[in-house]
Order: structure tokens, then C-alpha cells, then sequence
């Protein structure tokens, strides 16, 4: 077991994240803050990094022109494991945890996932740090069939088996979460978690996931649309993986710039709730932003990239990366992550 200190000011033990050229991640600190976890993306090598922390190579094909890297810090001192296969590093006030698990060809997806959620559940729990505030998961050939049934399917299906299993009223506090395909084996996660409450963020425009009638899945996708979490000091909004989905209905089948501009009204329609139920402005010029886009076709990146820059910002942080969604008609996704300094 290792334990980093920073030696710098008082925090409120949130973890924040940055997508940063790959060349430029080097020391075991990074602006005088504590490195938490690094995840790399592409489908070759790793790369060499320098940073001593928990990481995970997801191979999905990166869009950006220069290689980045997504790297969770701690202005708090942290300590850094390995515990029942997952990698994790935590503070006072949060745990960030990785794990990878193979997948045999006898093996149906919805065990898979059902073994690793009971695992992260029951570890998070063991840890003190109950609440499960943000999952990525991404798991191999998301869109095909499995012994009759969809493998995102059976993903929900093992995902909601484990979530219910732990907890009779899980439906109340479920995590956001991204859920995207690969086109390697395996299934991949990693999450955030925290002591303390935190509160599910819903979008006004679509039925809670947990609601969907089974003609999505036979279980539930179970996830909130957002989070917010208040660590004192600060807050932040975590959205969960975002497509053009209004109600529990996909819109503009095979048009990829109407997906964007729906998606841009779903997360403006979770910015106004956020701001309506917990006072909070997310909007406001303390607040910093980071965004992962997710495309099914890469060819669709020159579509959508002058619109994209210009509802995201020049300057905001986006990583852009080609992977397949839960829905086969779903061109794209974007998620979210808001930090409001100073409440």
C-alpha cells in the first residue's frame, strides 16, 4: 500500500479530471496535484507513462489529433491498492477504482457483469465508501447477440441482478454511468464512488431508465441520468452517456447532426433541473467542464465537429473516441463531467 501527500491547501476531497496530451503526463504529480488514475485509450500499446497510480488501456480508437490521456487528481493525500482485482486509489472523501475481467467464450455476458458489480458493490461497501456516484463501462461487441438475446441486454440484465441483490431500494440511488462497445474481449470498468449522499439528477425530456418499458431490456438499464455531488467546498455534476432519446424513444435514425442537436437539448434540459433542484449553476463561469463523445462511425466526426465545437466551447476539454452504443440506431453519445468551484 502506498500513501501520496501533497502538502497543499485544504480541499473538499474531490477528485477532478482532465484530458491531457499524452507527452506532456510525466512526474508523480501533475501541477501540484496528487495523480488518483490514468486511463489511456486506443487499440495499439499503451503507452509508457511516467505517473504512478492505478490506470487501464481501453482499446477504443481515439478522434483527437494529438493522443490524450484522461487523468483523475487529488489535492488530498491519497492512498493507492489493489483489492479483489481492482486497482484503486482514494482520499478522505472519495475512491476511484479500475478493474478488468476476461471473458471465456462459454461464459454469458450477464454472469460476467453480474460477478463484477456484486464485487465493486461489495467492495465500495467494505471500504466505506457506499456510494457509487460514476461507472464506464465498456464491453466487447455490445450490439450482437448472445444466445438469442442482445449482449447489451444481458449486460442490464447482470448489472440489475447485482444492483438488486445488494440493495431491496437501489432504484433510488443509482450512479450515472456510460455503457459503449469494443471491438476487443473483455469487459472494462471503472468507477467513482464517495462517502456521504448524493443526489440523482433526472431530465425532464426522458423517462428514468430504470422506468423503460422491456422492450429495451428484460431488467432495467440502471443507471441516472445524472448525479450531483456536494463536497463542501464544491460541487459537481457527473451526466451520464447521452443520446438522442426523448422519452424512451431514439429520434433522427441515421441523421448524425440531428442526434447532436438532441443530445445538446437533453444535457441542456439536465443543466436547467440540476440548476432547479439544487440551486447550483453549472453554467457559471467557475465552473470547469470536461466531455467524452462517443461515434459509431468515425467518417461522421467531420459532420459534426464545427457544430460540436461550437455547443461545447473552443476551449472546452473533449475527448472523442469510435465506439459502437447500446442502441443500434444511436450515432452518437456525449457525456459530462461539471466542477463548480466554490459551491
Amino acid at each position: 500500500m502506498a500513501t501520496l501527500n501533497s502538502g497543499y491547501g485544504k480541499s473538499s476531497g474531490l477528485f477532478e479530471v482532465r484530458f491531457v496530451p499524452a507527452s506532456r503526463l510525466m512526474g508523480d504529480h501533475v501541477n501540484g496535484l496528487q495523480p488518483v488514475a490514468v486511463i489511456q485509450y486506443g487499440e495499439g500499446e499503451p503507452s509508457s507513462l511516467s505517473v504512478e497510480c492505478p490506470s487501464i488501456s481501453i482499446p477504443a480508437p481515439q478522434l483527437n489529433t494529438e493522443n490524450l490521456v484522461e487523468i483523475w487528481t487529488s489535492s488530498t493525500p491519497v492512498t493507492m491498492d489493489e483489492q479483489d482485482g481492482i486497482a484503486y486509489a482514494a482520499n478522505e472523501q472519495a475512491l476511484f477504482g479500475l478493474s478488468r475481467l476476461e471473458e471465456t467464450q462459454d461464459q454469458l455476458l450477464d454472469t460476467l457483469t453480474y460477478n463484477s458489480y456484486r464485487n465493486i458493490l461489495r467492495f465500495v461497501k467494505e471500504k466505506g465508501y457506499s456510494n457509487l456516484l460514476r461507472v464506464w463501462n465498456y464491453l466487447s461487441d455490445i450490439n450482437n447477440e448472445q444466445d438469442d438475446l442482445e449482449r447489451y441486454r444481458r449486460f442490464c440484465v447482470g448489472r440489475f441482478n447485482a444492483f438488486s441483490e445488494f440493495d431491496a431500494g437501489f432504484e433510488q440511488a443509482l450512479p450515472a454511468a456510460t455503457a459503449t462497445g469494443l471491438h476487443n474481449p473483455g469487459l472494462f470498468i471503472y468507477f467513482l464512488a464517495a462517502r456521504g449522499t448524493s443526489q440523482p439528477i433526472e431530465n425532464p425530456r426522458q423517462l428514468n431508465p430504470y422506468h423503460y418499458p422491456p422492450q429495451h431490456s428484460p431488467r432495467s438499464p440502471s443507471f441516472s441520468r445524472a448525479i450531483m455531488k456536494d463536497w463542501g467546498a464544491h460541487r459537481q455534476l457527473f451526466i451520464s452517456g447521452t443520446g438522442s432519446i426523448v422519452e424512451h424513444q431514439s429520434l433522427h435514425d441515421g441523421d448524425v447532426v440531428a442526434q447532436l442537436t438532441e443530445i445538446l437539448r437533453n444535457i441542456d434540459a439536465l443543466l436547467e433541473h440540476a440548476a432547479n433542484v439544487s440551486g447550483t449553476d453549472f453554467r457559471h463561469k467557475c465552473t470547469t467542464s470536461t466531455f467524452k463523445v462517443y461515434l459509431r462511425h468515425a467518417a461522421d466526426l467531420r459532420l459534426i465537429q464545427e457544430h460540436l465545437a461550437y455547443a461545447l466551447g473552443e476551449g472546452t476539454s473533449v475527448l472523442l473516441l469510435n465506439a459502437d452504443l447500446c442502441r443500434k440506431e444511436l450515432l452518437m453519445e456525449i457525456e459530462g463531467t461539471y466542477t463548480r468551484k466554490g459551491g
